[in-house]
This record gives structure tokens, C-alpha cells and sequence, in this order.
């Protein structure tokens, strides 16, 4: 899914990032499939509390190699990303998901071997309580 092919280590990238005087990080991310280091442009979504609709829908606009970067407010109560969306996102060629709030399907997501990195996972869908606004690099 890495072009790194293990040439790179997350320390090093984030080395490299503040000797830029670059910030990068999400406190507390956690590997939920894998601990891939993924190297790709960034795709930002963001997630709003205004009712529904619009969950997902911004998936098939996403650019091929791109990284799927969520702001989901850090929320951890239900999830913004899962194993549907994320076979999708493989079959389209995404190079992984970052989310700031929570996964679900961990289990389904390792098998699948698409990487996806959040702050906790949870059972229950965000679906049908947020929707997704914005998107682009």
C-alpha cells in the first residue's frame, strides 16, 4: 500500500518535520490495521454536527495515492470511517485514512490490509449524526 517500502520509520518522518519547523502529528493516533508508514498527498474532510447526509459521498472524488485525512472534532462516541468505506477506498486506490476521532471494523480492516490510523475504535456509526464537508488537498 507503501511506496515507502520501509525506508522510512514515523520517527523519522516526524524528525524531519520539526527540523522544518513543520507540526504533523495527531497526540494519541493509533495504528488500527496495521503499522504501515504511509507517504501521500493529504485529502481533508471534515465533519459537521449538522444532521445527516453526506457521510461518505466525498470517497469517489478522492485522487488515487491520496491520504484520507478525517477531522471528525476528536469525537470517539461513533465512528467516521469502517470496513465498507475502507474496501471501497482500496478498490480506488487510496493510500490510507487518518482520522482525529474514532474507526470501526478493526478487525475487518487488517484483513483487508488498508491502513487506517484514529484515536480509538467504536461499534457505533456516526452515520445519520454528522455529515462530511469540504474535501481537496
Amino acid at each position: 500500500m507503501s511506496e515507502n517500502n520501509g525506508a522510512l520509520s514515523a520517527c523519522a518522518v516526524s524528525d524531519a518535520m520539526d527540523r522544518l519547523g513543520l507540526r504533523g502529528t495527531i497526540p494519541s493516533l493509533i495504528a488500527m490495521s496495521s503499522d504501515d508508514v504511509v507517504i501521500g498527498p493529504a485529502y481533508t474532510v471534515r465533519f459537521i454536527e449538522e444532521g445527516s447526509g453526506g457521510f461518505n459521498q466525498y470517497v469517489p472524488s478522492v485522487p488515487a495515492g491520496s491520504v484520507v485525512v478525517l477531522d471528525a472534532g476528536g469525537r470517539t462516541d461513533v465512528s467516521a470511517w469502517g470496513g465498507i468505506i475502507a474496501a471501497e477506498a482500496k478498490r480506488l486506490g487510496l493510500r490510507a485514512t487518518v482520522i482525529y476521532g474514532a474507526c470501526r471494523d478493526r478487525t475487518e480492516l487488517g484483513d483487508l490490509g488498508y491502513p487506517v490510523f484514529a484515536l480509538s475504535s467504536t461499534p457505533a456509526s456516526g452515520r445519520g449524526s454528522r455529515k462530511a464537508r469540504g474535501g481537496g488537498s
